[in-house]
């Protein structure tokens, strides 16, 4: 800036910006459900799972099973516990439930004309 006999002076500041706009945030979803499966049944526990994420789309695989307690030759409740991580390190954590149980032996009775 000059003044009227041509003198300059100059100074720096400075302006801090606040953003006060709210994150956004992108989490992503486990999408699992409990099962009832037999006694010696073939479980995989990454059967029918998905993670999506709004940000990064289909990310089931990148999930990680965190739990999984499933003995299928015993009857009983038992847990798998799944987690999975996005871009962005927002996490994301599903429980289910497997419940194993014993297999039904079924007599068949026929009459003979």
């Amino acid at each position: 800036m000059k003044d009227k006999g041509g003198l300059e002076a100059r100074k720096t500041i400075t302006v801090p910006v606040i953003d006060n706009s709210n994150p956004i945030v992108y989490l992503p979803v486990i999408h699992a459900s409990d099962k009832t499966i037999y006694v010696n049944d073939l479980f995989d526990p990454m059967e029918d799972v998905k993670a999506i994420c709004p940000l990064d789309g289909d990310i089931t695989n990148l999930i990680e099973i965190a739990t999984n307690t499933v003995d299928t030759s015993k009857v009983g409740l038992y847990d798998v516990v799944y987690t999975v991580t996005n871009s962005t390190n927002q996490d994301a954590t599903k429980a289910v439930k497997i419940n194993v149980i014993s297999a039904v032996k079924i007599n068949v009775i026929s009459k003979k004309p």
